[in-house]
């Protein structure tokens, strides 16, 4: 009898990739991935799902967990909204590609599904309370508590990425100022590089960047580029000041951090440690609960199916 494997899915704002996993963690070949750039309506997104299911599919297959960024029920299987496709309004995603595979299929957060996977077979294993976020061109979060994934009233809960760090700081995408993405995702460390550029003139390499982006500038980092390493320090802060909010409310065991920023780690974290330091009095706090997560770009794939592989009662 073949081992039973659940499809994984995860859909990103540029890609989405798929593979199928086993309920022991185990990632199986292939690992698909689709271009997302030419369109990202509803119908067609759905329909590039479908395909790349369909090409997954065989007789092992049990079921199928999908992660979408945005606030997503994971009960009715709709996704209200998402930041990736701002046309989407609840759209029943989970019925619509039911009817059209005759499987069992399970809707949830990327991120929620990311934290499902550290947890389960990650960086997180073993440990009943953790904060997993994935820090990109904003940053998601997801919170288990007591070995549970905390969802909230709305299905709203984990959007660590819009706490307010900087009262009056810079615009965010969701309307409100000085949210913590502002000041500590990718597309902060480009804006704090445009800023050093034009407060410091002809102190740093930024300048010659074309183009600016996270990586190039990590790598004027590594080079002891003055200016590209007080980028990193100033987002470490950022970050540290965030985290210790975070571990102040939920004392958690464990804090894991995901997504490109991740390779830059040495470049930062000194500096968020002594943020988190220099706030956090109420709780112990020991520089171990902050970690890398472990399951990189299948974090969401993988996560997806352990959501599924629950819902099925086969974990």
């Amino acid at each position: 009898m073949r081992e039973e494997v659940v499809i994984g899915v995860d859909v990103g704002g540029s890609h989405i990739s798929a593979a199928k996993v086993t309920a022991k963690g185990k990632l199986l070949e292939p690992h698909l991935k689709i271009d997302l750039k030419e369109d990202k309506s509803y119908l067609w997104v759905k329909q590039k799902l479908k395909e790349l299911i369909d090409s997954l599919l065989t007789e092992e297959v049990i079921g199928i967990g999908i992660g979408l960024p945005g606030r997503v029920d994971v009960e009715k299987g709709i996704c209200y909204f998402s930041p990736n496709f701002p046309h989407w309004k609840e759209v029943p995603i989970r019925d619509d590609l039911v009817r059209e595979i005759a499987l069992p299929i399970y809707v949830i957060n990327d991120v929620n599904a990311m934290a499902l996977g550290e947890k389960t077979f990650g960086a997180g294993k073993g440990v009943s309370n953790l904060v997993c976020f994935t820090i990109g061109t904003g940053i998601g979060g997801g919170i288990i508590i007591d070995n549970k994934l905390l969802t909230g009233a709305n299905f709203g809960a984990g959007e660590i990425g819009h706490i307010t760090v900087e009262p009056g700081g810079p615009l965010c995408g969701c309307g409100n100022r000085g949210c913590w993405e502002t000041l500590a995702s990718g597309t902060a460390i480009v804006r704090w590089a445009k800023e050093y550029i034009l407060k410091n003139p002809g102190k740093s390499k930024l300048e010659r960047l074309n183009p600016v982006t996270p990586k190039t500038i990590a790598m004027l980092a590594l080079a002891g580029d003055e200016g590209a390493l007080w980028v990193y320090e100033t987002v470490g802060k950022y970050l540290g000041i965030g985290i210790a909010n975070l571990i102040t409310i939920l004392d958690p065991q464990l804090i894991v951090i995901g997504g490109e920023i991740v390779k830059s780690w040495n470049l930062f974290i000194k500096s968020l440690l002594d943020s988190v330091k220099e706030r956090l009095f109420m709780v112990p706090f020991t520089d171990r609960i902050i970690v890398k997560a472990s399951l990189a770009e299948f974090a969401g794939i993988i996560g997806s199916c352990v959501f599924a592989f629950k819902e099925l009662g086969k974990l």
